[in-house]
């Protein structure tokens, strides 16, 4: 009897161990199959962090049932109950078919790039659309508002553009019938009253449309006019024609104006009219190569294209060019020689200054006090320049302000308020008189009929930079208050360099 129950008792003992030899095998390839989806886990898988949850809750549901196991086997006797597993096995299941769904899912992507690159791009102008569909649709109500404006004012401007050939054919229509008439009249009369010209006017012929007759003061037709008044009427209608118009046909046409010589035989006073009027269709053709919003507001108007002057009288050639000088994007100087009874035309250049590879036009008519400061200019030594700086100061401050040499002198150099602009203060020590001797030795030349070559110059032998005397030369004019017109005349000589 006991040898049974101990064989049984064996047996039992042995299927126990079996049991739990049989589960931890395999709980640990369980547990190992589980542990190895985390080695190559999918990144993106919000789950994995419950699966590693879950996976630690399994590993620790083994070892609480191998325990238990161990402790039967210890004694039999006991009662035991494995702890349920089955239901975190599930879990883990379930974990993995969801995470392999969100695999199949990306790959499913993946592999349909183009397709959902195509409807990423078309969501992507949805939500665009939807966020700016407010803004869209102010714009386009917007743009209809603006079009529909656009067409009223397009017809607006068909209408102006009907009135304005309307208009202008009733100007043409106008200026055919008053061409070369009263206001034409009027004009050159003022002109010739302003010149001087007496004892003869100009009156519109009857019968003949556009004519004109020299009337003297008793009525009749004048005859044997000079040559200097013939000129003079001849330049005025020439200067209405330009201005306005020979014939009804030539409304809206730019010029090519050619004038020569037109001052032969006239006095100053019709020089200086023509002069005038030469200056202002100068004006007009230098309109030409500016641009629209620089257009001169003293001579308006772009209708003359070119204009070409000829003249050999200096006096009208320094009337017409004074204010051209500096503007050589439009203006060039010609000299016409004649050779062998052949004339040549030479254009007016030289090199410049400061760059003798390039070429600069220039006016080869001047004043000779132009060209004292053109003199002082390029002056580099002491002698040279004191002799032009004396010319210069006689010149303006003699000859046009009225000053006498004595007189200019005591108002520089001894008057207390302008002597202190030549002596400089040092402190410590004496003044400096190097600038009030440079003034004093300047005014000395100033009227004196020994000219620069007297003891005079001997007081500042030693001071050999010109530099010194041009600034002290200029410091004479600002001390005296005509520093606008040494700026003038030195502003005009930088032009050329």
């Amino acid at each position: 009897m006991a040898s049974a129950f101990d064989e049984s008792y064996q047996e039992s003992l042995n299927a126990l161990r079996t049991l739990q030899s049989n589960y931890d095998t395999k709980m640990k390839a369980l547990v190992a199959l589980y542990q190895g989806n985390l080695d190559d886990a999918y990144p993106k898988a919000e789950e994995l962090a419950v699966y590693g949850t879950k996976l630690a809750e399994l590993q620790s549901r083994i070892l609480e049932n191998n325990q238990l196991i161990a402790d039967k086997i210890s004694s039999p006797v006991k009662v035991i109950e494995l702890k349920d597993a089955d239901a975190i096995i599930s879990e883990l299941d379930a974990l993995v078919l969801q995470i392999n769904r969100q695999i199949q899912n990306n790959n499913d992507i993946v592999a349909a790039k183009s397709s959902k690159q195509s409807e990423c791009n078309r969501m992507v102008w949805e939500k665009i659309a939807f966020i700016l569909k407010d803004y869209v649709a102010d714009y386009i109500a917007s743009k209809k508002k603006i079009e529909d404006e656009e067409a009223v004012l397009q017809e607006k401007v068909k209408d102006l553009q009907t009135q304005y050939r309307s208009l202008t054919q009733e100007i043409n229509d106008l200026n055919a019938g008053i061409i070369n008439t009263a206001d034409t009249v009027r004009s050159m009369n003022g002109y010739l009253k302003d010149s001087g010209f007496e004892g003869f006017s100009l009156h519109e012929k009857e019968g003949v449309k556009g004519g004109y007759e020299v009337i003297r003061d008793d009525g009749k037709v004048a005859v044997n006019l000079s040559e200097g008044e013939r000129n003079f009427i001849a330049f005025l209608y020439f200067y209405h024609v330009v201005h306005g118009m020979r014939s009804e046909t030539d409304s809206g046409k730019n010029k090519i104006v050619v004038i020569d010589d037109p001052v032969s035989s006239m006095d100053s006073s019709a020089l200086f009219i023509v002069g005038s009027l030469v200056r202002e269709m100068i004006g007009i053709c230098a309109n030409v190569a500016d641009p629209v919003e620089n257009e001169n507001p003293i001579f308006a108007g772009r209708y003359i294209e070119q204009i070409f002057i000829l003249t050999h009288n200096v006096y009208f050639h320094r009337e017409i060019t004074y204010q051209q000088v500096g503007y050589y994007d439009c203006t060039t100087f010609y000299m016409i020689r004649k050779t062998a009874n052949v004339s040549h035309v030479h254009i007016c250049e030289r090199p410049k200054d400061k760059a003798k590879t390039e070429f600069e036009n220039y006016n080869p008519v001047q004043s000779s006090y132009a060209a004292l400061w053109e003199e002082l200019r390029d002056a580099d030594s002491v002698i040279p320049a004191r002799n032009v700086m004396r010319r210069i100061l006689e010149s303006y401050f003699l000859q046009l302000c009225g000053y006498e040499g004595t007189s200019l002198r005591e108002q520089l150099l001894e008057d207390p308020e302008n002597r202190k602009n030549f002596i400089k203060e040092v402190p410590g020590g004496q003044p400096d008189m190097t600038d009030y001797e440079l003034a004093s030795t300047m005014l000395a030349y100033i009227n004196n009929p020994n000219g620069i070559t007297d003891g005079l110059n001997l007081v500042v032998e030693d001071y050999d930079d010109v530099d010194m005397y041009k600034r002290v030369f200029k410091q004479i004019f600002y001390v005296m208050h005509q520093n606008q017109h040494y700026d003038m005349m030195t502003a005009a000589v930088k032009k050329k360099e």
